[in-house]
């Protein structure tokens, strides 16, 4: 097709162009996500696609209502061939998207698994010190206080992707309903402008203009809010990952000390069992004017 109204921001030229590149992504060509060279050209590639179609919104706008029809026809052609074009770059980059968050969730349960691991070895150890009762009371308390800590973190990192996935959806909703109501306008002011040629020709172009620049300033925003949900995301997660590093620390330090403790009972001449039961009753502070200071 020959441009003509749009020349002044595209030709046939370039979208041939823009098509023959995009071309290589929909046959036998794949661009790694993970490389940041290929990542880089993936997101100009959509960018630059994206820059022509924003300028052809805004140029349609401005362009005299006697050439309306003729405006709109040649406008739907390059959009349907940019939308199209950019198809495959739009893809990978949901793709590399999605892989993300793949491999932070994969993350997140190796960090759970290796804490459960150093866990129960402590209450395995734990367990030489302490009577057959005591020692099943002890595992039955932690094993509940790790199963409510779970399930309070499980809780929240739920939420936060509900409040994301709610986000989200009613971001693409907003998108969806303002772009039917542009449409919906748009075609009857088609209808309207066949019969109707007046006045106030350059101020209703005015006032289109000035509603597509606030459509790409709104639209601007949603994005910014669900970048700034993902980041909030992540900074609650780690969060979560600090308090329990801080608390394993927490019980590395205290079986340190109590080691150390029956060691020098031990190492006093007490037999096993009586080291084992003075050490227990340091823990329960039942020796009088004497604490285990850790």
């Amino acid at each position: 097709m020959e441009i003509t109204i749009f020349k002044g921001i595209t030709t046939e030229g370039v979208i041939a162009s823009i098509e023959e590149n995009s071309e290589k992504y929909h046959v036998g060509f794949y661009a790694d996500m993970n490389n940041a060279p290929e990542r880089k050209l993936v997101k100009e590639s959509a960018s630059e696609i994206g820059g022509i179609i924003k300028e052809l919104e805004a140029a349609r706008i401005k362009i005299t209502k006697a050439n309306t029809a003729a405006v709109n026809k040649e406008h739907k052609l390059i959009l349907e061939r940019l939308v199209i074009a950019n198809a495959p770059f739009q893809t990978l980059i949901d793709e590399y998207a999605a892989q993300r968050k793949k491999i932070l969730a994969d993350e997140k349960r190796v960090v759970e698994l290796r804490a459960a691991m150093v866990q129960k070895e402590d209450d395995h150890e734990m367990g030489l010190l302490m009577d057959e009762k005591f020692d099943n009371d002890i595992l039955t308390a932690e094993r509940d206080k790790l199963e409510y800590e779970a399930k309070l973190k499980d809780q929240a990192v739920l939420e936060i992707q509900q409040q994301n996935e709610a986000l989200v959806a009613q971001q693409k909703q907003a998108v969806i309903d303002a772009d039917l109501a542009k449409i919906k306008s748009e075609w009857l002011a088609i209808e309207l402008e066949a019969y109707k040629i007046n006045d106030d020709i350059d101020a209703e172009i005015q006032r289109d203009y000035l509603a597509g620049v606030a459509e790409v300033k709104r639209l601007a925003s949603i994005e910014t809010e669900r970048l700034a949900g993902i980041d909030r995301q992540r900074v609650a997660q780690q969060a979560i990952d600090d308090e329990a590093a801080r608390k394993l620390a927490d019980v590395n330090h205290v079986r340190t000390i109590n080691r150390a403790v029956y060691k020098s009972f031990i190492d006093a001449g007490l037999t096993i069992d009586c080291a084992t039961l003075a050490t227990q009753a340091l823990i329960d502070n039942k020796v009088s004017h004497t604490i285990i200071n850790y």
